[in-house]
């Protein structure tokens, strides 16, 4: 635990919104290993499969338009609370949907909530890593990974002990509504967060800057999401290996993703935010390329693993660079917050359309050669980092 939030009233906080992180990476994470059986149940295509996705992706664009609200009005502690319960519950809708109407119906509804859940969490960890005046985002999002890692183990193991998709949920379902008290009461209040910056006026100059910012995000994004969804299909089409095996290149991605954000706060500090990020581009790319090129189980998975490494830093570190870069460098023409949402609203983007693009390209040109794409996407992060808007 950081020194920083050693104390009575700090600690508790520090300890639900690391817990927060975590639930909304466990309750995904077994679904997600599972999608070849969703296509195979459904009897659809790859790309009809990412078409269902974007319902997904659609109900976090909606859930964007409301949660800012929804936090003044009742509280992120409220918010986060709540939805982190209602996610467990429309996993058990998706698990038992028997057609894809009511697939996409409920790809609907838990985008929509798991988004607001995901920006009340960011909300609390990043007003107490203000409190605190100290780095904790990129461990706040180890976290999530360390949560999706266990829930896409857990999904693993259900895969080969031939437990249903629809109890594999039960478990999940009592653990997130069991700890909705814990973060009643361990989350700040409103009382304990800091007062909202004053509003300042915006500069079209400015909005630009954090759009290129915004631009490294969604590309991180695309990747991340993608990636995650598309993994375990690519083993399974191209190499027919178990359903186990088929799980290995999610496996491993959320291994080095959890390794690279504990690890990320120091490396930051040691070489610069900006040197980090050119790095995670550069290395997941090559990574990326080699295993797809290669095309073989072993590279897919190694594939994987390198570009967990690599992009385990990028959406936490644009969180922190947004806030950073606008108050020291943009004080008088935008708040941090401000920064914050405009670079979040874009990477966002990122995992609404990053899965369902792949399963359009998967259908025309193949899936190997479809994830191109994200190795396109990890070098454009480090040609992005080049431009002088970004500012170490």
């Amino acid at each position: 635990m950081p020194n920083s939030v050693r104390s009575l009233e700090l600690e508790p906080a520090w300890r639900a919104v690391n817990l927060a992180f975590f639930l909304n990476g466990l309750m995904w994470a077994p679904l997600v290993v599972r999608l070849p059986e969703f296509r195979d149940r459904l009897e659809i295509s790859n790309g009809e499969l990412g078409s269902l996705l974007l319902f997904g992706a659609l109900g976090v664009l909606a859930a964007l338009r409301f949660v800012s609200s929804w936090s003044l009005r009742f509280g992120t502690r409220r918010v986060v609370a709540i939805s982190g319960a209602a996610i467990s519950l429309s996993l058990v809708g998706i698990s038992n949907s028997t057609n894809s109407y009511q697939f996409a119906g409920m790809l609907f509804v838990l985008g929509f909530i798991a988004a607001t859940h995901d920006v009340a969490m960011n909300d609390q960890g990043g007003r107490l890593e203000h409190l605190t005046k100290s780095s904790l985002m990129n461990s706040f999002h180890g976290m999530f990974s360390v949560g999706s890692l266990l829930g896409g183990a857990y999904g693993a193991l259900c895969i080969k002990f031939q437990i249903s998709i629809q109890l594999q949920e039960v478990p999940v379902v009592i653990f997130a509504i069991g700890i909705a008290p814990l973060m009643l009461k361990w989350l700040l209040t409103e009382d304990n967060q800091p007062k909202q910056e004053s509003e300042r006026p915006k500069s079209r100059g400015v909005i630009r800057a954090f759009v290129i910012l915004g631009l490294i995000g969604l590309a991180g994004a695309i990747t991340e999401g993608a990636a995650s969804d598309w993994g375990a299909i690519t083993m399974r089409d191209n190499f027919q290996v178990s359903g186990v095996q088929a799980t290995l290149p999610f496996l491993c991605f959320q291994a080095f993703m959890v390794i690279g954000r504990f690890t990320g706060d120091s490396i930051t500090d040691r070489f610069s935010r900006l040197t980090v990020l050119q790095l995670g581009g550069l290395i997941s790319g090559a990574g990326l390329l080699i295993g797809l090129t290669v095309n073989q189980p072993w590279s897919i998975v190694a594939g994987w693993t390198i570009l967990g490494a690599g992009i385990s830093v990028i959406i936490p570190s644009m969180y922190s660079a947004a806030a950073e870069t606008a108050r020291h460098d943009y004080s008088q023409a935008i708040t941090p917050s401000q920064a914050v949402a405009v670079v979040g609203g874009i990477s966002y983007i990122g995992f609404l359309i990053g899965p369902p693009t792949i399963g359009w390209l998967a259908t025309e040109y193949g899936l190997s050669k479809a994830l191109y794409l994200l190795v396109v996407c990890c070098f454009s992060m480090f040609l992005l980092t080049l431009l002088p808007v970004f500012k170490k």
